[in-house]
């Protein structure tokens, strides 16, 4: 049924609409109050083109008070990728620009994904589709659209630079550029740390034997020379390489309550956390008196196996090499189970478990896997599912709850 829509001339009209959906849950987002405060990164980054590290005196969210200086807790590199245009370009980075900038790094990181599916001997067709799938089939779409908010902003870079180093080891496997590349993903978010597992197994694999341990070497001292200036720059701004100083964030709402009485890390979050990541449904929520405004998705997200389904073909895939094959699973799984222990899960988001995307660059690789034992329509009719549930989350649901958020008001006059 899939190929029959995609090979119909009905075929133009669901791309075109998915392109509307796409440029238009940016420009909805874009002018829409979702995030009113400056970019952050592009904050810190203007302080390190003075030579500074802590962004001012004037308080925001996510950043911390130290000696009257306010420091930005997330990792630092995504204002490294920010600094050029924030030296170049005396307005700043605005919304637009964040959206720009990150349209071109997803557009790095499909090119790299489809050389990866190249080297891994996937059919071309399914090699676009996982594409899309991708980057318009998962909450790499929100973040895109949402990429003024640092948060998202770090996943959009974390993921093509991890993507860079899959890449790169499968390629040419060049220790170095692994392990900076890992160390850019890790900066950007601290969780793709455990990348490091399959990273090492790629590397192990694909040099011979005279130089697995001088190219292993050069990946510890690449990621090495990242973690070691983290370390400097947690330490020059709190007194401890290890304090990222998020444990003296003020918290809110229920944040608040689980970061006084649990903490940041607590196996008590895992089975909340399990039901958001495999069983939340897209929930829209209303307002008004009658909870008959709003038209707004549910902030925590939706569950990957309702928005993200063409992922389980994972379960299918297996990996040339078994030792590799482990090693990737491996670094999904310890990526997972710690995401799973952290007191929140990406909120707020839209049509996503947004801390999956700590590890769907690799399920990706053992979905493509997956995808070719099994008839192609599989694939394809899943991504449409995906793509098309995301194009109503992200625009078609709160456009139309707009306008009919207004003949009600005009009704009831």
């Amino acid at each position: 049924m899939a190929s029959a829509v995609i090979d119909s001339p009905w075929s133009r009209v669901i791309y075109g609409l998915v392109f509307f959906s796409f440029l238009g849950s940016c420009l909805g987002i874009y002018n829409s109050g979702f995030w009113q405060g400056p970019s952050l990164y592009a904050l810190q980054a203007r302080a390190f083109a003075v030579g500074k590290l802590g962004v001012g005196a004037e308080q925001h969210h996510d950043t911390v008070a130290v000696g009257g200086m306010h420091h930005v807790v997330n990792p630092p590199f995504p204002s490294l990728v920010l600094l050029p245009f924030v030296v170049l370009l005396p307005q700043g980075v605005d919304r637009g620009l964040s959206i720009a900038i990150s349209l071109f790094l997803k557009g790095v990181g499909c090119w790299a994904l489809r050389c990866i599916l190249r080297k891994l001997e996937i059919d071309e067709r399914l090699s676009k589709w996982l594409c899309v799938g991708l980057l318009t089939g998962t909450g790499y779409w929100c973040c895109l659209a949402m990429a003024h908010a640092m948060w998202f902003f770090a996943h959009v870079v974390a993921i093509t630079f991890l993507l860079l180093a899959i890449y790169e080891a499968m390629h040419r496997g060049r220790g170095l550029l692994v392990g900076l590349a890992l160390g850019a993903a890790f900066l950007s978010r601290q969780m793709m740390v455990y990348s490091a597992v399959f990273l090492v197994a790629l590397l192990w694999e694909r040099r011979k034997e005279s130089g697995r341990r001088a190219q292993l070497a050069l990946f510890c001292l690449g990621a090495g020379i990242m973690g070691a200036g983290y370390l400097w720059f947690n330490w020059a701004r709190f007194g401890d390489p290890f304090d990222t100083g998020y444990n003296l964030l003020k918290q809110t709402d229920f944040l608040d309550w689980r970061q006084k009485n649990l903490g940041l890390f607590h196996p008590m979050y895992i089975p909340v956390n399990l039901i958001h990541l495999l069983f939340q449904g897209p929930h829209i929520e209303f307002t008004g008196p009658g909870l008959l405004k709003g038209w707004s998705m549910n902030q925590f997200g939706t569950s990957i196996t309702f928005a993200s389904p063409f992922l389980f073909l994972a379960f299918l895939g297996r990996w040339p090499v078994p030792l590799v094959h482990k090693a990737l699973v491996a670094s999904i799984v310890l990526t997972l189970t710690h995401a799973l222990m952290y007191h929140t899960n990406g909120w707020v988001q839209v049509n996503t478990y947004r801390y999956a995307l700590d590890f769907v660059p690799l399920l990706v690789l053992l979905a493509a896997l997956g995808a070719a034992r099994v008839p192609e329509r599989w694939l394809k009719g899943l991504v449409i599912y995906s793509v098309t549930l995301n194009a109503l989350a992200m625009f078609w649901i709160p456009f139309i709850g707009r306008g009919y958020t207004l003949y009600l008001e005009q009704m009831v006059k």
